[in-house]
């Protein structure tokens, strides 16, 4: 009995926190679509709390709308990496990292997926142009 509870408590800790990949996978598709389509005005929804309050969702627009001219519209997407890791305040995370390509560039996107108030939000997004 004894042994079967601690089976139990072990399988619950193991599972809390952890990011599911196919959710979070939908989320940053969803916004690359979007973007990848010039849709930038609910870009702010896709992002966490913490990444809104540090850059200026009007300015993360306007970078967004920025990188559309110059990358022009999306054409493919391929996730090349999933990895479960934490935050340095241990929170659960998983990073992505996606070849991407577009009309006029091909970049690698680096995310970072977090659970936040019972949603997926994109705590870090970086791109690497590398064409």
């Amino acid at each position: 009995m004894k042994i079967w509870l601690l089976f139990i408590v072990i399988l619950i800790g193991c599972s809390v926190g952890h990011i599911n990949h196919a959710k979070a996978k939908a989320l940053v598709e969803t916004l690359e679509h979007k973007i990848g389509c010039g849709e930038f005005d609910d870009a702010s929804n896709f992002y966490s709390g913490e990444l809104n309050t540090s850059d200026l969702i009007s300015k993360r627009r306007e970078q967004l709308k920025n990188r559309h001219t110059l990358f022009g519209d999306l054409v493919s997407m391929e996730c090349i990496s999933v990895k479960d890791t934490v935050t340095a305040e241990d929170i659960s995370c998983v990073n992505l990292a996606y070849r991407v390509h577009y009309a006029n560039a091909t970049c690698l996107e680096l995310f970072t997926v977090v659970s936040e108030d019972s949603n997926y939000k994109i705590s870090k997004h970086s791109v690497i142009q590398i064409n």
